[in-house]
Order: structure tokens, then C-alpha cells, then sequence
């Protein structure tokens, strides 16, 4: 889990370049939560006696790879914009850095937020 939480860490950093996402780690963290979610979607559907297909399952698990590989470009998009606010608004590039990775730390940093 060590891994992860570098990932975390250094994806909520606005000084890390955009092709930090096309790391291995990043595809591994990805494919493992959208393994995790959806077992835990069969498993809810088992305990429930929910009928989902198999075609379900592949949208479920298309939307999934989306919608975290857009999560991960997102947030460092958000953490740059977030330091690119501070600083126009009179903060120098140390304590706009600080400040934007608290704040997306703290908002990102929660228990629905796996990845």
C-alpha cells in the first residue's frame, strides 16, 4: 500500500509533470481498483440475488477505466490550476505549492476516494 499512497502524494503535487501519469504504478493502481469495485458489484449482486450480464459487467468496467484515468488527469489539473490561483493572487511559488496540495489533499484524501 506504500505504493499507493506515493502515488497519491505525488499526483496531488502541482510540481509533477503530466507524464507522471503514464507510469506503471498509475495502470496498476487503476486496474486494481476497477478490480476491486467490481467485485465488490458482484459481490453486492450475489448477496442481493441481482441479475447483472456479462455485457453490463464490460460497460461497468469500460466506464470505470475512464472514469479514473480522467481522475487522475483531473486532479493534477486541479492541483496546477489551484497553485496557478495562489500565485495570482500575490502568493510566491513555495507557499502556493503548500497550499494547493493541502487543499486537495484534504478534499481527496477520504474514504470513497480509493485511488
Amino acid at each position: 500500500m506504500t505504493c499507493f499512497q506515493k502515488l497519491f502524494l505525488e499526483t496531488t503535487n502541482p510540481n509533477t509533470n503530466f507524464d507522471r501519469l503514464l507510469q506503471k504504478d498509475v495502470f496498476l493502481s487503476i486496474i486494481l481498483h476497477t478490480i476491486s469495485y467490481i467485485f465488490l458489484i458482484y459481490l453486492f449482486s450475489n448477496i442481493f440475488n441481482l441479475k447483472i450480464t456479462n455485457k453490463t459487467y464490460t460497460k461497468l468496467i469500460i466506464f470505470l477505466l475512464i472514469i479514473m484515468i480522467m481522475g487522475y488527469i483531473g486532479r493534477l489539473s486541479r492541483v496546477k490550476s489551484l497553485r496557478s490561483a495562489h500565485i495570482s493572487l500575490g502568493e510566491n511559488k513555495e507557499n502556493a505549492d503548500v497550499k494547493s496540495m493541502n487543499l486537495l489533499r484534504n478534499a481527496y484524501y477520504t474514504f470513497y476516494f480509493l485511488g
